[in-house]
């Protein structure tokens, strides 16, 4: 056998994946879009661990999410007093892990409200661009890791008018995302205070309402025959009267939003035998959608639908609920949502003895930027060097003199200066095609030609420049070099 180490097969985990430049460089274009959004609507940036205490984590997700958790086992003398006790029969297998990987980042927002609350600004409103992790199975468009994008807003009691506008500020942020991104849009909006009182109608004891809304989470993949099998295992048998009762709500028309609303507040006290004079979950959700005509009556109406089959499975939402997917059948099919979130009024309250009203809406980042490359949309960004400054030597074209580099260099700082992005070729030196070539591979968007024997120090000294998008060729000075490539940026 050889005595050469074995070489390591380059491959990744399944459900990781790698970002090559260019997909970097579509990555970053659509987090700056999404970034410039946040802070025009005065949202602030926040970081928080990849890892968590457990306890953190635990018991708010539901147990989908339990079971999709990473777990983090504990390290050195802990983990072998813990093998210890579990060996034993003295302690569960789960008493190995005391941290995990974050599931989302809403929960550790909610951690950091009830950490810093006396120095936070409330109401806070707050962004964060990071991985989460979920143990899922990995296929097209389902990933362990992925980046989640959330804005979130964390409110107060006493600031009962801002709360009653919290929902709406986030919808309409939601709209001005996608309407940049130039992807074409439904926001399906539903309450689970109205889910509380569809369950009840149903026949459905409120113990139950947890696995109630996570049967019609699936609502989509298989309809309402998916849902009552659902249901059944969790040991729900639902009458021949409820099933009517969920049938005719999946039949309603979600385009017209108010008309839905009021049919199925007849609905509710029809079927409440006289124990619903109204419908809270219908009352808020009118005043929410009026809100928001109010606010922005032609996005509204291109983007809004109210779905009462929507649940999201998440066990931490409290009021409004909503998800974002694309207009485009096939693709909302292959890929599902690309954003959702809700209201979420008593997370703070799992750590603190004191109520903070919030809601949030989560991006799905990994899924938009594939649904923008099959779509085939264009994103306009300056990657890779503004400038690629290459020479047009005359002699030795393979070993550039010292004073060349260093007249490259002298331009370089300049534009540096300038706030111009600019790298010398690592093929500087070389013949011009080849130095062009690399420029082109390395997305430059400009090459400047430094020539042998020019004083380029003086004022009025000129540099042959081309725009490699167009092939437009300029003789410039390096102020009106500068000049052009910013107006290339409008």
């Amino acid at each position: 056998m050889s005595n050469q180490a074995k070489k390591i097969t380059p491959a990744l985990p399944r459900g990781m994946r790698d970002y090559l430049p260019d997909q970097m460089a579509v990555r970053q274009k659509i987090i700056e879009t999404l970034r410039r959004v946040f802070e025009l609507y005065g949202f602030q940036p926040l970081e928080t661990p990849a890892m968590e205490r457990l306890e953190v984590l635990s018991g708010k997700y539901g147990e989908e999410g339990e079971k999709l958790s990473f777990r983090v086992m504990k390290r050195g003398a802990e983990l072998e007093r813990a093998l210890e006790k579990v060996k034993a029969g003295e302690a569960p297998v789960s008493e190995l892990c005391d941290m995990g990987l974050r599931y989302d980042l809403t929960v550790p927002l909610a951690r950091v409200v009830a950490m810093y609350r006396d120095k936070l600004p409330l109401p806070f409103k707050r962004y964060q661009i990071g991985p989460v992790w979920r143990a899922d199975r990995p296929q097209h468009g389902r990933y362990r890791e992925f980046t989640q994008c959330d804005v979130d807003i964390v409110g107060t009691e006493e600031l009962s008018y801002h709360t009653k506008f919290m929902d709406a500020e986030i919808l309409c942020l939601v709209m001005d995302v996608f309407s940049a991104l130039n992807i074409e849009i439904d926001i399906r909006i539903s309450s689970r205070k109205l889910l509380e009182e569809i369950c009840e109608i149903s026949g459905i004891s409120n113990d139950k309402f947890d696995d109630f809304c996570q049967a019609l989470d699936k609502y989509d993949k298989g309809g309402m025959k998916l849902v009552v099998e659902d249901l059944k295992l969790r040991g729900i048998n639902l009458s021949t009267q409820g099933i009517i009762f969920l049938r005719e709500l999946s039949e309603l028309n979600t385009s017209k939003i108010i008309l839905s609303i009021d049919q199925i507040k007849n609905k509710i006290v029809n079927n409440s035998k006289g124990e619903f004079q109204d419908s809270i979950g219908c009352f808020d959700l009118k005043e929410l959608f009026e809100t928001i005509f109010s606010l922005r009556p032609s996005m509204a109406s291109k983007f809004l639908l109210f779905d009462p089959m929507l649940a999201r499975g998440l066990d931490y939402y409290t009021g409004t609920i909503f998800e974002i997917t694309t207009k485009d059948k096939n693709l909302r099919q292959s890929f599902g949502s690309i954003g959702g979130g809700g209201r979420y009024d008593g997370l703070v309250e799992k750590f603190i003895d004191k109520s903070f009203p919030a809601i949030g809406i989560s991006f799905g980042i990994d899924r938009i930027i594939d649904i923008l490359l099959i779509e085939g949309k264009e994103i306009e960004m300056a990657t890779g060097g503004a400038i690629a400054i290459i020479s047009q030597s005359q002699d030795s074209p393979h070993t550039p003199s010292p004073q060349s580099i260093s007249q490259a260099g002298y331009v370089q700082d300049l534009l540096h200066l300038k706030g111009i992005s600019a790298y010398i070729s690592p093929y500087y030196g070389y013949r011009l095609g080849k130095q062009i070539e690399t420029a082109v591979r390395m997305k430059a968007r400009f090459v400047l030609i430094i020539e042998d024997g020019v004083s380029i120090d003086k004022e009025d000294v000129s540099f042959g420049i081309k725009r490699l998008s167009t092939g437009e060729q300029r003789r410039l000075t390096l102020d009106e070099a500068v000049k052009w490539i910013k107006e290339t940026e409008q």
